[in-house]
């Protein structure tokens, strides 16, 4: 690239053509190129296209990705040149990269190893940050998502998360009950026994077909006919939302798929992959966690009416979201959060991304998809017979992609340390905690001996990462203290303090006219204007902070939450 003011640009050419290239009347290309400077310079990853390595995702500090493939003759062309121009950004001092980030040192390393060594460096480093509770669940999943080829801009190598819930029908989400959780050492099509009696069956008779008839070709054995990711799986859970609306249409030759068929409710999906349907063993979407609007159908789409004249419209969600989509994907995260989570996730990536994606160890966890969705199982460019060609290209972009395996030994378990213990209640003073209860499995037992609950502050520093919330000093939702806030702060003009009330402002004819009403809990103001307050003493063991929009139209915004903090005392506020 050249230089300027701003420092080098990195311009993205695919075979010749730019990205966003148009035509003018006479046939003539209009290029647009698409220019990101090196101090904007996040992340490059290497991917897959058609299960050919000729792609590569850049990724800038601002947010914007780019997905290209390149354009040649051969997939040893496009290899070549993805890997030169991999190498020379690798190469460039990029200080807002990732690699920058984590102090990567690729100093010494040339040609093809250069990638491999920067994912190795990579991967080891935010293993021991997600092992040390510096990363996130989440977090952590999309880092080796990233890693192992999938994209947002692929439909059919998207992101791939776990369900981790099993209880999508309680009035009442009990993070405590280990049968709440889905068992994470299990694919999908093996949580239920009868349906991985069925699964095992069909791999072993497959497999005797094969030796019975050795000189025939026959594709080797699996226990699956469909994938846990493809790109009819992602539109399926984002049809609602756009542009995935608009791609889903294009699948259904210009409308919604029949709505029987629509995703209409979370507990029914979940029985469909789990328990119910031998064709489904779908897992989630990333969305699942951080984007409630997905399962909204704010625009409105006709989506049709069931063979019970039920129609189809927002996604039916548990009852213990209480109808709110936010609340959902609130208590979804928690629980991808949770100990519990925690202590199981490495057993899931061994099977999606590691150990037990190939191999004996696949066949013995019941983990084998068709050959055709695995990397550097089928070379597109060794296939003579166009209509085979075609037909395999076809298979690759609807069926799905297994991920880039990343490790080949077993994952190591996260060990979250314990910050409760309890004590007598006379044998030493109280100490505020960070949660409701002990690590106990009698919580009754703990009560009736008057015990108390204290911290261990020596394992705070496992939960306190860069990625804290606001008015706390430890990053987990479940594990987190409010920072000191000096008592001027919480006093309005006057140096009065406000508890159990609440500013609402109401536009009628004459004007917005803000009062002053009564609550159930506390609130304490954080600005003099009343614009933001924590309220406590919901009876639980946290508070919430709120924004509220003085002189605002309408209801919309009005005493908006902005966060939510729970697990802030051993007992309730009040």
């Amino acid at each position: 690239g050249d230089g300027d003011g701003d420092g080098a640009f990195f311009e993205k050419k695919m075979g010749g053509r730019w990205l966003g290239t148009d035509w003018d009347e006479d046939g003539a290309a209009r290029h647009e190129a698409v220019r990101v400077a090196f101090d904007d310079l996040y992340a490059v990853y290497k991917r897959l296209y058609q299960l050919r390595p000729v792609g590569l995702e850049v990724f800038d500090v601002h947010g914007l990705s780019v997905l290209m493939a390149f354009e040649v003759s051969d997939s040893q062309a496009g290899y070549r040149a993805s890997e030169d121009v991999m190498r020379r950004l690798l190469q460039q001092p990029a200080p807002h990269s990732i690699w920058a980030e984590h102090n990567i040192n690729l100093s010494g390393v040339t040609g093809v190893r250069t990638y491999k060594a920067f994912i190795k460096q990579l991967r080891a480093k935010l293993q021991r940050m997600w092992l040390r509770g510096a990363l996130s669940n989440f977090e952590y999943l999309l880092h080796l998502n990233a890693m192992a080829g999938r994209s947002f801009n692929d439909l059919t190598q998207y992101p791939v998360f776990p369900w981790v819930l099993a209880d999508y029908e309680s009035e009442e989400l009990d993070l405590d009950d280990p049968a709440t959780f889905r068992d994470l050492s299990k694919p999908m099509g093996a949580i239920s026994a009868a349906r991985a009696a069925q699964f095992r069956e069909r791999y072993d008779s497959m497999a005797m077909q094969m030796g019975d008839d050795s000189e025939q070709a026959l594709p080797p054995p699996f226990h699956y006919g469909t994938h846990y990711s493809c790109a009819g799986y992602v539109l399926y859970y984002l049809l609602r939302l756009e542009p995935y609306s608009r791609a889903a249409l294009t699948l259904q030759d210009g409308r919604f798929d029949k709505p029987d068929r629509l995703f209409r409710g979370i507990a029914q999906s979940w029985f469909s992959a789990s328990r119910d349907n031998l064709q489904d063993v779908r897992e989630l979407v990333p969305e699942f966690y951080f984007l409630p609007e997905f399962l909204r159908n704010s625009n409105r789409f006709d989506l049709g009416v069931t063979q019970k004249g039920a129609p189809v419209h927002h996604v039916k969600l548990p009852p213990w979201a209480r109808g709110s989509a936010r609340e959902f994907v609130r208590l979804h995260r928690k629980a991808l959060e949770s100990d519990a989570v925690s202590g199981g996730l490495h057993a899931w990536i061994d099977l999606i991304f590691g150990s037990k994606q190939t191999g004996d160890a696949a066949r013995d966890a019941l983990n084998v998809f068709v050959h055709v969705t695995y990397e550097g199982a089928v070379e597109i460019d060794d296939i003579d017979d166009p209509i085979v060609r075609d037909a395999t290209i076809a298979q690759i972009q609807n069926f799905g992609v297994t991920p880039s395996r990343l490790f080949k030994n077993d994952h190591p378990a996260r060990q979250v340390p314990h910050v409760f213990y309890h004590f007598l209640s006379g044998a030493a003073a109280p100490v505020i905690g960070l949660g409701p209860t002990a690590d106990t499995a009698n919580t009754a037992a703990v009560a009736a001996a008057d015990l108390g609950v204290s911290v261990d502050y020596s394992a705070v520093p496992w939960f306190a990462h860069v990625y804290t919330p606001p008015l706390s000093i430890v990053g987990m939702p479940q594990h987190s203290l409010l920072q000191p806030i000096p008592g001027a702060c919480l006093d309005l003009t006057g140096g009065l303090p406000v508890g159990d009330a609440r500013l609402v402002t109401r536009s009628g004819v004459g004007g917005s006219v803000t009062t002053l009403e009564a609550v159930p809990v506390g609130c304490r103001f954080l600005r003099a204007d009343g614009s933001r307050y924590f309220r406590f003493g919901l009876g639980g063991v946290g508070g919430a902070l709120y924004l509220q929009q003085l002189g605002g139209r309408g209801r919309d915004g009005l005493d908006r939450v902005l966060s939510v903090h729970e697990g802030l005392h051993a007992g309730c506020v009040t």
